[in-house]
């Protein structure tokens, strides 16, 4: 069965930087908050590390901080995947926003956070929305990942995950290094490419819709996405901290046959371990009874199927005290 995305509006929110997994934040915090910083008469003042302005990571700090006035004053600071991992786990930033794939590596220190070490002083608040990683191409000869031999695939930009788990992928259909050719480029470059006939495939981990992708697919009437096969997505899932798999049913741009698996990662809001209780309590209070003002202004966020999907942790990154606490109270956890 085929289906197409009817509008995509609201998916120009959700252009992210993709490249910026190589990068760390380039603002320093002021103090951070402290032990005693929800007793009466102290001023809570805390930082969280976002993306880069007008990206959906800083869209959600911003529109947090509105919604916090009275209770903390929060600061939105620009950042990266890769580098607000580090910063909240040194306390320069006591909330951030990463994925959960860069997060099961940075806890145990390894693939790009192998020279920084184990970045064991960050805990996992909550999943705000996923990120599907999907094979995309116009060529109808390419129905599987197994196809993509002898053909020109684009991961993206360089540096970032998707350098080590897309050829991973490949490798459980038999293709290595040299069987395939990569395009080094931005996923606008590539879709370009595409559109001339000089790349056959793209292959992301984004969000759905994805107005970068979704134009193209609109345009183009062989827009497909590649078929990914079960035993694959589960062979991903527990080889890499913070992968899982969904059978995806959702409409999209891209047509695609059912059944479609498709891996996920979480995009997750972490907190330093000593930012105090009662700050990620109240944090993630907001966020419960927020949740559906949150999803008008980030849509993706209705994926997750309502505030419960907020617990949703693949990487099984320990859970920040003052986050279990108010799971429990609402009976998200036992």
């Amino acid at each position: 069965m085929k289906k197409r995305l009817l509008a995509i509006a609201v998916s120009a929110l959700f252009c992210f930087s993709f490249a910026a997994c190589g990068s760390t934040s380039s603002e320093t915090s002021e103090t951070a908050a402290s032990a005693d910083s929800g007793k009466a008469g102290k001023e809570i003042k805390v930082k969280i590390a976002t993306n880069q302005p007008g990206q959906s990571w800083m869209l959600l700090g911003s529109t947090l901080s509105e919604y916090l006035k009275g209770t903390m004053t929060l600061s939105v600071e620009p950042g990266s995947t890769y580098g607000n991992i580090l910063t909240t786990n040194s306390n320069e930033t006591q909330f951030g926003v990463t994925a959960q794939t860069s997060l099961g590596s940075a806890m145990k220190g390894i693939r790009y956070y192998e020279s920084a070490g184990p970045q064991e002083n960050v805990r996992f608040v909550a999943s705000i929305y996923r990120h599907y990683l999907r094979g995309l191409t116009t060529n109808p000869d390419i129905k599987t990942w197994d196809d993509l031999k002898g053909k020109s695939v684009c991961f993206g930009p360089a540096g970032g995950e998707s350098f080590d788990y897309n050829p991973l992928i490949l490798s459980y259909y038999g293709l290595n290094e040299g069987d395939y050719e990569v395009k080094v480029m931005p996923f606008a470059d590539a879709i370009d490419a595409m559109k001339n006939g000089q790349l056959d495939a793209i292959l992301n981990c984004s969000p759905t819709p994805y107005a970068i992708f979704d134009d193209l697919a609109i345009s183009d009437s062989n827009a497909h996405m590649i078929q990914l096969s079960k035993e694959a997505a589960e062979k991903l899932a527990s080889e890499w901290e913070g992968f899982d798999y969904v059978e995806f049913d959702f409409d999209d741009a891209w047509s695609y046959e059912k059944p479609f698996y498709s891996p996920y990662q979480q995009i997750t809001v972490i907190a330093n371990k000593d930012t105090p209780d009662e700050v990620v309590y109240e944090f993630l209070k907001c966020m419960y009874d927020r949740y559906d003002d949150l999803c008008t202004v980030l849509p993706t966020m209705a994926q997750i199927g309502g505030p419960e999907g907020y617990a949703d942790n693949p990487a099984n990154v320990p859970v920040h005290p003052g986050a279990e606490k108010f799971y429990k109270e609402v009976g998200i956890m036992e």
